[in-house]
């Protein structure tokens, strides 16, 4: 399919009416009208701070590519805009770098990962307005302690064809929370009997990088984890709503790489979303429940990442998954839901407008009721922990597969 350009753009406006900085800023160079009018009047103008600055000012949560009468990818068209950038734009460049590098680099993301719990001592005396908060912010997330009987999903668990399946557990699941592999494994195999195994070499999926516009660092990423699927045929499952969209979206990654489109179209076929995946050839869903070791009723509130919102339409499959549960009741937003303002390396990019982003998400979530808060995005569960750590609530934050496999074994 022929990638539609910025010139296509028909200017009716559809894409103000669901942008989450527009909402904030009311600014129509903010918009993804305004941006491709932008790119496509001032070609060649990539060392203007101004122009810069605007594009910067996007999470590429993809609702504009939602709503487009055109059809129109403006996420893409402006990660291609920021890669003719020199420098990085927004606040906090070094920070930008560090953390995009990080994530780049298993090694590195393991040394972090053991600094976890300093890191954590260091920042939870920290007044709520501390700098050092915006500068850590993974050390705001409260990661939920491993089971000492489970072993995680490893490279060096032999992988079977009839009982085996892929798992891509990206960054935060590996490193920072690694209880979150352990949940999906545990799921997986209770109630889907599968094993999951996680193959060598596999990196960080690349949205942080592509984010960025550094394209060049994003498809090298995409390629080493296309290498490291390729030893068998089998489903990927991820349990990162940001991941699954970003690994679907390696042939447009890598659409101008003819060694490499066919290959990443393969991979890209072969990735499961974790909630979908629990649904497959099970009874939840047909209106059973699970039966569970004590009945105790629980408020849930389910945020829906925008990256599976938008782009994937997975909205049902985790809200079937919790209402298969006795005792659980799912509180929802009064207007539906709403971004948080992270956007990866956007809240540090334009942490101002990442806060008020989630400031507005706050104050319709502060209405509700709720005993604990779920998402399967990572970058979702550490800007809405970061958010109560900073107002003093004590909500629970847990990543879906977490809660589920305490709601079903009643823990």
């Amino acid at each position: 399919m022929t990638e539609k350009s910025n010139n296509d753009c028909a200017k009716c406006g559809a894409c103000t009416s669901v942008c989450p900085v527009y909402q904030i800023t009311g600014n129509e160079a903010h918009t993804a009208r305004g941006k491709l009018h932008l790119i496509s009047k001032l070609p060649g103008h990539s060392d203007s701070e101004v122009y810069a600055e605007i594009l910067s000012k996007c999470l590429l949560c993809g609702a504009c590519a939602k709503v487009c009468t055109r059809k129109i990818n403006p996420p893409l068209l402006l990660a291609k805009a920021r890669n003719q950038i020199p420098k990085t734009s927004g606040e906090h460049p070094f920070l930008q770098y560090l953390l995009r590098k990080s994530l780049s680099s298993s090694n590195l993301l393991a040394v972090i990962s053991a600094m976890g719990v300093s890191l954590d001592k260091l920042t939870r005396n920290l007044p709520a307005a501390s700098g050092l908060r915006l500068r850590l912010p993974l050390a705001q997330w409260k990661a939920q302690p491993q089971k000492n009987n489970t072993q995680l999903p490893h490279e060096t668990i032999a992988f079977d064809e009839q009982t085996s399946i892929n798992y891509f557990s990206g960054c935060m699941a590996t490193y920072l929370c690694p209880a979150i592999s352990v949940a999906t494994a545990n799921l997986a195999r209770s109630i889907r009997k599968k094993t999951l195994v996680r193959q060598e070499g596999q990196n960080c999926c690349g949205l942080a990088a592509f984010s960025a516009g550094k394209l060049s660092e994003a498809q090298n990423l995409a390629k080493k984890n296309i290498l490291a699927f390729e030893s068998n045929q089998k489903p990927i499952l991820t349990s990162c709503g940001s991941c699954f969209k970003h690994l679907k979206d390696y042939p447009e990654l890598l659409a101008d790489d003819p060694d490499w489109q066919g290959r990443a179209k393969d991979f890209a076929d072969r990735i499961l979303e974790f909630s979908a995946f629990l649904l497959q050839d099970n009874k939840i869903g047909s209106g059973d429940k699970h039966e569970k070791k004590t009945f105790v009723s629980t408020k849930i509130f389910y945020h829906d990442p925008c990256h599976l919102r938008h782009n994937d339409k997975s909205t049902k499959a985790p809200r079937t998954l919790l209402n298969s549960i006795p005792g659980v009741i799912i509180v929802e937003m009064p207007d539906g839901p709403r971004c948080c303002g992270h956007g990866g390396l956007f809240h540090l990019a334009r942490p101002r407008l990442s806060k008020n982003i989630r400031n507005v998400f706050m104050e319709d979530f502060e209405s509700l009721t709720v005993d604990t808060l779920t998402s399967t995005c990572s970058a979702c569960l550490i800007q809405l922990q970061t958010s109560l750590v900073e107002t003093n609530k004590s909500t629970p934050v847990k990543h879906l597969a977490v809660l589920l496999e305490e709601l079903i074994s009643g823990s």
